[in-house]
């Protein structure tokens, strides 16, 4: 039986950093008080205005020109897709575990949408449904349409397998050091067997081929993440990511 001491350790661990929260409510893509302060509206818009989030500061959003003021902060760029703003998984997967949320390929890169989107009605079925907005989903593995829905999720589930914790990259490097100590004691051992032990190796690489072969599995998942929802006008395309 797990400890309460375990169970309270878990559930700090899974539960969103402090500077969430602030950026799930934060507007971007407004003009910037402190190097745009005439602009408008629509001019930000084609400017980009304010797109960058600093997780060490977490005051409001930054424009490009704030950003020397922050040098050395780990820094969230956020992207538009069809209104809505989205941020690249490769951007933030080293602060966040994004892993159950919707992702989408927007020009050739997965992406996430911050917060949920509206939907028309009860919206389209999908493979599965986000459980915290209901909204259709295109992969039956995901849980979530977008980051907020799965912080929401957190709060609402005890389920400790829902975690927005990282897990550490020293733990990833102790392990694939490991397997390379194996591989070694391998070759070594291949080195004393006889050619019946080459033929045998042989095999091994044809099955090395098999696993290098996921192209068409890959190009699926694409196509499938290409096409998206019907559920609403911003569904039936995703438009491009401005910078």
């Amino acid at each position: 039986m797990v400890s309460q001491r375990e169970m309270a350790r878990l559930d700090a661990e899974r539960a969103p950093p402090a500077w969430l929260r602030q950026l799930l409510e934060t507007e971007f893509f407004e003009p910037c008080p402190r190097h745009q302060p005439s602009a408008s509206r629509a001019t930000a818009t084609r400017t980009a205005g304010c797109n960058f989030f600093c997780t060490h500061c977490t005051g409001h959003a930054l424009c490009s020109s704030c950003l020397r003021d922050h040098e050395g902060h780990q820094l969230v760029q956020i992207r538009r897709s069809s209104g809505h703003c989205v941020v690249k998984v490769e951007e933030v997967e080293h602060l966040l575990d994004v892993s159950l949320v919707q992702t989408y390929r927007i020009n050739g890169v997965d992406a996430v949408f911050l917060k949920r989107r509206p939907m028309s009605g009860h919206g389209r079925p999908g493979a599965s449904q986000c459980e915290e907005c209901e909204r259709g989903l295109q992969d039956a593995t995901s849980c979530f349409c977008s980051i907020g829905c799965k912080a929401e999720g957190i709060d609402d589930r005890l389920d400790c397998n829902v975690s927005f914790a990282v897990t550490p990259k020293s733990a990833a490097l102790l392990g694939d050091e490991s397997d390379d100590d194996d591989d070694d004691d391998d070759d070594n051992e291949n080195e004393d067997d006889d050619d019946d032990d080459d033929d045998d190796d042989d095999s091994d690489d044809d099955d090395g081929d098999d696993n290098d072969d996921p192209d068409d599995d890959d190009n699926d998942d694409d196509d499938d993440n290409d096409s998206d929802d019907d559920d609403d006008d911003d569904d039936k395309k995703l438009g491009t990511i401005l910078a």
